[in-house]
């Protein structure tokens, strides 16, 4: 193998994206044909939002065949990361090239269907704060109509990227059944003709909470899909939440070496987690669950290099894996480095420490740079059309980016409609702000 791109290689699975971009681009100064090389250089153009990288991603994929290239994998790699990006129309233009190509990818048609707008949403909406009308799109969180529920106020971990650990004043407690049970008659009551998706978090650990398997039937009883995201490190109420059988289960982790995962996942234990995954599978087993579950990695650059390690014991155990690059939240946390007219997120010591900071594959500060260029202004943000979060106490957050009440005063979910807590949040200052920010969850339309 040619020197450049053996190093090349080695580079990009350790997660050096400059030095892999730089020797990708030397080897094929010398080999233009070499599709590992157009691929490898396309992927990681893209996954930083430069869309030149679907010109280098589409040579290689209509190169003669090479056994060591997977032209189906790597297609359905750069799918997600398009995807990831937020390049919807792109994504579907690329799915009908493949086709053409003749290049099969894994479950095409519910990507296909996907990338769809739902009939449930107007195509539209008046932003009057803005002055302009904002274009819906697919949503890429759900294709139902989401209520993230935090079941309970606080978490065992103290991750730094976390509100949780960044915020002093997040509230603690754990809902009652009682009131989960209203909530979700509310929501029967204002459905209309949307599916729903009921999340068992935002920010916080739903396993802490006691009654865990009675929220799980609750929500099934309502025909309501499910979805708990846990850290995995309390273990004890694993038997009552596999009996309940969630339709999904996300488990959060961001690395297997304790030295990482300890100041990431900070109070943490990967042993324990392991083990609580291995016990998971087994439990899947014993109630015959259907409950897709999956481990979610949070990519940083000195955990990059274990994203085979950890999807191969994700597939060990039959579960999926989905890698994502780890960033700062609540949104406040960015919004404070733009007010201080910060380079970069090294500058914000206060938030979580600069070593962190350091491991960022992208740095926050960057991202809003690149979310401006590729954005056109000229569409929604998802989590005020198709999203209300609610807290532990059952009053209403602004949403699921931001520890933001809906309103200054608290507002209980139960007291208002549907239809108020949207016009609120189209005429809320912070909203406004977050948009004109770039810090909001959008499509790339550039």
């Amino acid at each position: 193998m040619n020197n450049f791109l053996e190093s090349a290689l080695s580079a990009h699975q350790n997660g050096d994206f400059s030095g892999a971009e730089n020797l990708y681009r030397q080897h094929l100064n010398h080999h233009s044909q070499d599709a590992r090389a157009l691929y490898g250089l396309g992927s990681i153009l893209l996954l930083g939002g430069n869309l030149e990288g679907l010109n280098y991603v589409r040579q290689s994929l209509i190169l003669p065949p090479d056994p060591d290239f997977n032209r189906s994998l790597a297609a359905d790699s750069v799918l997600s990361t398009l995807l990831s990006q937020q390049f919807r129309a792109h994504a579907l233009a690329f799915l009908e090239e493949l086709s053409s190509l003749g290049i099969s990818i894994h479950d095409v048609e519910s990507k296909l269907e996907r990338l769809r707008i739902p009939p449930y949403l107007s195509p539209s909406r008046l932003d009057h704060q803005l002055g302009k009308e904002l274009k819906r799109f697919s949503p890429m969180e759900s294709n139902c109509y989401v209520y993230a529920i935090d079941i309970v106020g606080g978490c065992n971990l103290r991750c730094p990227t976390c509100p949780v650990a960044n915020q002093p004043a997040m509230p603690k407690g754990i809902m009652k059944i009682e009131l989960f049970e209203e909530i979700l008659k509310k929501i029967r009551n204002e459905q209309g003709e949307f599916p729903i998706d009921i999340w068992l978090f935002n920010w916080t650990e739903p396993l802490l909470h006691p009654q865990i398997g009675l929220f799980i039937e609750a929500i099934r009883n309502s025909n309501y899909t499910s979805l708990v995201s846990s850290n995995l490190n309390s273990g004890d109420r694993l038997d009552a939440l596999m009996k309940a059988q969630p339709d999904r289960l996300k488990i959060s982790l961001s690395s297997f070496k304790q030295e990482i995962y300890g100041v990431t996942h900070a109070r943490g234990n990967i042993a324990k987690v392991k083990e609580s995954l291995i016990k998971l599978a087994s439990l899947r087993d014993l109630y015959k669950s259907k409950t897709a579950i999956w481990i979610g990695h949070h990519l940083y650059r000195n955990t990059f290099d274990e994203k085979d390690e950890i999807e191969s014991f994700a597939k060990s155990l039959g579960f999926g894996y989905q890698p994502s690059p780890a960033t700062l939240t609540p949104i406040e946390e960015v919004m404070s480095l733009l007010d201080a007219g910060a380079l970069s997120a090294k500058e914000s010591s206060n938030i979580y420490s600069k070593k962190l900071a350091d491991q960022f594959l992208f740095d926050p500060i960057d991202i809003q740079r690149k979310n401006k260029r590729m954005r056109s202004g000229e569409h929604d943000c998802e989590l005020r059309f198709n999203m209300t979060t609610i807290q532990h106490e059952g009053n209403i957050s602004l949403c699921c980016g931001t520890v933001q009440p809906l309103t200054e005063k608290p507002i209980s979910f139960l007291d208002i409609s549907k239809a108020e807590i949207e016009y609120i949040k189209y005429n809320n200052v912070f909203c406004k702000k977050c948009i004109q920010n770039n810090l909001h969850l959008t499509i790339s339309d550039q």
